[in-house]
């Protein structure tokens, strides 16, 4: 599914839209050029669920988050040089754990069950893309 957005306000209901197809243990890979809103958009999903102040792991390539109904690890590749990271295949693979990647695509391996958001920018128009 995809989405149009030209407002914050219209970004935060279209996560709220994704955060419904999104189950715990559930793996997402987020992609989009850099500033095109990727945490924002996660920010606004994580408030959905339950999650409060949502900050990008650029600088600390992790950041945990963990309420009553489930665990959240958010990671930022952004900075990933070597391509490996401790931990991370064993949250991939906790079915309690719910993992969002961004710039996923500079992991080594990609073999693992995902579902994606893509953003791209279109003049003043987000369009975000879903796959489940």
């Amino acid at each position: 599914m995809y989405f149009l957005s030209t407002s914050l306000k219209e970004t935060e209901t279209i996560a709220i839209k994704i955060s419904k197809n999104i189950e715990v243990g559930d793996n997402i890979c987020l992609t989009g050029e850099m500033g095109v809103g990727k945490t924002t958009l996660l920010s606004s999903l994580l408030q959905h669920r339950g999650f409060q102040n949502i900050s990008s792991p650029t600088f600390t390539l992790a950041h945990y988050y963990e309420n009553d109904n489930e665990r959240i690890v958010h990671y930022d590749l952004y900075r990933l040089e070597n391509q490996e990271i401790f931990g991370l295949e064993d949250d991939l693979l906790d079915p309690h754990t719910t993992v969002f990647i961004e710039w996923s695509e500079k992991l080594a391996f990609r073999d693992f069950n995902k579902k994606s958001i893509s953003i791209t920018k279109e003049q003043e128009q987000r369009i975000i893309h879903f796959l489940e």
